[in-house]
């Protein structure tokens, strides 16, 4: 009976010693579902949700959205000519009809413009290249497509085979809007940008990527979307040589409502102007709603960008 009880014993103060670190244990197993996860949820839910509350323009009227362009203020306008204002206009409009109007040549309009001179990506090409092969099992080494029927493949195949059909829906690129509802800081507490920005900057840092747009409004991340395409601007033949030229560029920090069920994108563009052939070159695009992007609470596999 004495070994029972002292055995008795020995069980309970064990259990008593153990309660205190399950204790422990569960409450860091809680905490940490049910505080730093969720919070960034949380957290990134409300921005999206804020986003919403902006005002919207339609896009599938170009009249229209010309109209709404011209009415929303230029930061450094006077470095613009009229000839680059309007140009820089009409540019805006085919960006949305290259994500909106659902044919490869809306979309092959705004991100090859005519007369550039422009080399790819090797690294994107070989991404390319082998996603294709994966495609095409049965395909032979001498079967795949040249370059632009190669990419050609590739937007169709990451639009979902719609060439971006009603992806963009709305826009709103009015910094007065923008600041009233959101604020004025981003995440970073930075002095947040928004709307339309005219700088004369140095080539290199238009081909910075994400390293530019660390102060757009953001859903917790910002997401670089790698460029095919390296343009050559202004007759240069060699970029690298060219790095310490300083060029006319414009960046646009804006929104855009993207078709049902898919919540508000942020994205910021950057362009350079071209003097031979006077047009707008898009050079950087960034997306501001990573964490969106990779929590599925928010998004589901769909039409991805190509740019």
């Amino acid at each position: 009976m004495m070994n029972q009880k002292n055995s008795r014993q020995g069980v309970y103060l064990l259990l008593m010693l153990l309660v205190p670190v399950l204790l422990i244990v569960l409450f860091s197993v809680k905490n940490r579902f049910s505080h730093d996860i969720p919070f960034n949820i949380h957290e990134t839910r409300s921005i999206l949700l804020s986003w919403e509350k902006l005002y919207f323009v339609p896009i599938s009227d170009n009249k229209k959205l010309l109209s709404y362009l011209k009415s929303v203020p230029i930061s450094g306008e006077d470095l613009l000519s009229p000839i680059q204002k309007d140009t820089l206009f009409s540019s805006i409009v085919t960006m949305c009809d290259a994500y909106s109007r659902g044919t490869y040549d809306a979309y092959k309009k705004f991100r090859i413009p005519e007369g550039i001179p422009y080399e790819l990506s090797e690294t994107e090409w070989e991404k390319i290249t082998l996603d294709w092969y994966q495609s095409h099992p049965e395909a032979a080494p001498g079967e795949i497509p040249n370059d632009l029927e190669l990419f050609q493949w590739n937007v169709l195949k990451q639009s979902k085979g719609t060439c971006y059909k009603d992806y963009w829906q709305k826009i709103c690129m009015d910094s007065r809007n923008i600041y009233k509802k959101l604020g004025t800081k981003s995440l970073l507490d930075q002095d947040a940008r928004a709307g339309i920005y005219v700088s004369r900057d140095f080539l290199w840092n238009m081909n910075n990527g994400a390293g530019n747009f660390y102060n757009m409004f953001t859903a917790n991340g910002i997401l670089n979307i790698v460029p095919f395409f390296r343009f050559y601007p202004n007759g240069m033949e060699d970029l690298d040589s060219f790095a310490s030229e300083k060029v006319l560029s414009v960046s646009l920090y804006f929104f855009v409502k993207p078709s049902p069920p898919e919540p508000v994108i942020s994205l910021a563009v950057q362009w350079v102007w071209d003097e031979q052939t006077t047009q707008w070159i898009p050079m950087s695009m960034v997306r501001g709603d990573w964490m969106a992007m990779e929590n599925p609470e928010f998004s589901n596999p769909g039409r991805s960008f190509v740019f």
